[in-house]
């Protein structure tokens, strides 16, 4: 059976992620913040879906990922978690807040593909996937 890691997974477009490789047979590996909220989640009816928690803005919880998953294959990672950081206008945005964004969209993602890269490298696909947003582009 394949294996799929998403971060991002309560909701959106990581949730049907979720969803859908599920009901393709995948194993899933569906990480977020707070599992306990994570209803829709865990609406779905699947054996096959694994509930992670994993918060984005903990390195500690990144870092841990490497020894959870060690000698687990990993086929494809979902780097799908991000934020949109603030409606703050450019003159008034805080420092603590552009870090924020940047920790979460950028930094998170780099620090799960080190974490999981000898997962990925242990199964077939192989596959890392970055998605991004609007607010991502700016």
């Amino acid at each position: 059976m394949k294996t799929v890691l998403i971060t991002g997974s309560n909701r959106g477009i990581g949730l049907e992620f979720a969803k859908q490789y599920s009901k393709d047979g995948w194993s899933v590996l569906a990480c977020c913040r707070n599992p306990e909220l994570a209803l829709e989640l865990k609406k779905i009816k699947s054996k096959n879906i694994e509930i992670v928690k994993l918060d984005l803005n903990e390195i500690d919880e990144i870092i841990k990922l490497r020894s959870q998953f060690k000698n687990r294959s990993l086929d494809i990672l979902i780097n799908n978690a991000g934020i949109a950081g603030t409606e703050d206008s450019f003159d008034t945005v805080a420092p603590e807040t552009l870090l924020n964004t940047f920790h979460i969209n950028t930094l998170a993602p780099t620090l799960i593909a080190q974490a999981l890269i000898n997962s990925l490298e242990i199964g077939l696909s192989k596959i890392i996937v970055n998605i991004s947003s609007y607010y991502g582009s700016i």
